[in-house]
């Protein structure tokens, strides 16, 4: 378990708040992202729901440890997945923690303890799935969509990023971005896919419709390239462990293709530490927890190795 220990330090005011409004406030912060907002709308409901159930109101200064586990058992009868709960106590800690320095009272004798984040499969696209994505002859939505997922695969850049590209962003034989989330400055050398596509739309690709609608037309890009392995998927849902097969198409998203280009540049032998000044990871247990490789991968990989040959 994650123990968040004093979190709290100042404790001399009598000033105090609901923290659903508190939620509410940060979540109308004109400088933060339109995902941002939504997040903490929906922790304010949460916490509101929760509110109505229990009966009870939660101040700043009344939320303690106990009332956390019961916060999470709560979330779990509602049947949240572990990590989306974990995310829901994440943001709820921050309100708090927000609230402490701007003087609120709160309760300082707690010592908060998360639920652990579950590691729950994500697949990624090998380098020949992408050249049969690539290969298809698709509609004008269709292809689009197809180009610009592409670019997220040979870049390993976020959906926000490298679906937004433009003419400034290639100089010379590299893309060059300041990334949105860490506005970092990173640059890339680009794949021959990725000066094909952006030549093809004279650099500057067209505007997506929408983050949702881009998921609903790459799933159905991949379904008709036959990205169809079987794939199980474990995790923990409310109180109970929940066990589904998907078929691998139906995993696909705009993440997929970030994850797909370091999982890629992984397998090429790139240097772990280049790869992660591309996708921003601090440390290598954060990069290698979002490296997707299976077992059967693994295996073939080692019995390459010279510790495996005679």
């Amino acid at each position: 378990m994650t123990k968040i220990s004093n979190l709290f330090t100042r404790v001399n005011s009598d000033k105090r708040e609901r923290i659903a409004i508190l939620a509410l406030k940060r979540a109308s912060s004109a400088h933060r992202s339109p995902a941002f907002k939504r997040t903490y709308r929906n922790l304010a409901r949460k916490v509101t729901d929760y509110e109505k159930t229990r009966n009870i109101e939660l101040f700043t200064d009344s939320f303690s440890d106990t009332t956390l586990e019961d916060f999470i058992y709560y979330l779990k009868e509602k049947d949240y997945c572990k990590n989306t709960i974990r995310s829901f106590c994440q943001k709820l800690l921050t309100v708090l923690n927000a609230a402490n320095r701007a003087g609120f009272k709160i309760d300082a004798q707690s010592q908060f303890t998360l639920p652990l984040e579950e590691s729950v499969q994500a697949v990624y696209l090998s380098l020949e799935e992408i050249d049969r994505i690539n290969n298809l002859k698709l509609k004008r939505e269709s292809d689009i969509v197809r180009d610009v997922f592409i670019i997220g695969c040979f870049t390993a850049l976020r959906y926000s990023d490298y679906s937004t590209l433009k003419y400034d962003n290639v100089i010379g034989n590299n893309i060059v971005i300041k990334t949105k989330k860490t506005g970092t400055t990173v640059r890339i050398p680009m794949h021959p896919y990725v000066k094909e596509i952006m030549k093809k739309y004279s650099n500057v690709l067209p505007v997506m419709r929408s983050s949702q609608n881009f998921n609903k037309v790459i799933k159905t890009v991949c379904k008709k390239a036959g990205i169809n392995a079987a794939v199980r998927i474990e995790r923990t849902v409310g109180m109970k462990i929940e066990r589904k097969n998907h078929l691998k198409w139906q995993l696909v998203s705009s993440h997929t293709a970030r994850r797909s280009g370091a999982t890629n540049m992984y397998l090429a032998k790139i240097p772990t530490f280049r790869i992660m000044l591309i996708t921003g990871h601090k440390t290598e247990q954060a990069f290698f927890k979002y490296i997707r490789i299976t077992s059967e991968e693994n295996a073939v990989i080692l019995a390459n190795h010279p510790f495996f040959k005679k």
